[in-house]
């Protein structure tokens, strides 16, 4: 078997700014995306709200301190799950500088969402291959993760931080995912730790920033998966199999 890698190269647009998603310019931002047709409980976005309240808003001196931290939550379509936007906002409250956002949007707008804020958090349980992770990086906006799944296939400490988990077995189904399943449970308090340290420690955060970028652009390149796939068909026709 032969692996192709999947490939990325997503192109921001500056005209879709923090401005354009009526987004504060002035904050530190942290996102959360995820897609309500995915299972709300599969990517795992209640895990990062608490790491963000742990981090940035465990009280009011917390809070005083950490006001220009921010966290941004996008949920497309929305219609797909009722309930999700209603749990959501249970959890939030209104000065803990989270910002929600549902509706479509164009993928140049999703590009440039990804480019305009300054982290990317996903604490899912399970991931295909993270495209989105996979994206982000290779824009330079350094990704929290889970340290599970198909992410890790170009994820590493060296290239985003990577959290900690525990593999729990499902006590019931969550659409595909059925009882008895496993998935992962991701160390919130570890998720917390790294967001604080972005947010306060430029050098490891411009670290991680160009090693994440680096390593997209060579290993998740178009040229790298051609050069794969040309190779395996020049062995093919030489009888070299």
């Amino acid at each position: 078997v032969i692996t192709v890698p999947h490939c990325v190269a997503p192109k921001a647009e500056p005209t879709y700014d923090r401005k354009h998603f009526g987004l504060p310019e002035d904050k530190f931002l942290f996102l959360v995306m995820y897609n309500s047709g995915s299972v709300m409980e599969r990517k795992n976005p209640l895990a990062a709200i608490k790491a963000f309240k742990e981090a940035f808003c465990k009280d009011e001196e917390t809070k005083k301190k950490y006001q220009n931290a921010g966290l941004v939550i996008k949920v497309a379509e929305s219609e797909l799950s009722a309930d999700d936007e209603s749990i959501i906002n249970s959890v939030i409250d209104k000065d803990d500088n989270i910002y929600y956002m549902c509706g479509h949007v164009n993928k140049k707008e999703v590009n440039s969402l990804l480019a305009d804020v300054d982290v990317y958090v996903s604490l899912h349980r399970s991931e295909g291959f993270g495209l989105v992770m996979a994206e982000a990086m290779y824009l330079g906006t350094p990704v929290i993760a889970t340290n599970w799944s198909g992410n890790t296939e170009f994820m590493n400490n060296d290239t985003a931080c990577m959290v900690g988990c525990d593999l729990i077995e499902l006590d019931k189904d969550y659409d595909v995912f059925k009882k008895g399943n496993v998935w992962a449970d991701a160390h919130v308090d570890e998720a917390a730790d790294y967001m604080k340290r972005l947010y306060e420690d430029n050098v490891f955060y411009n670290k991680i920033a160009s090693n994440g970028q680096s390593y997209a652009k060579e290993h998740l390149a178009y040229k790298r998966s051609a050069d794969i796939v040309s190779e395996r068909l020049k062995a093919i026709h030489s009888g070299d199999m």
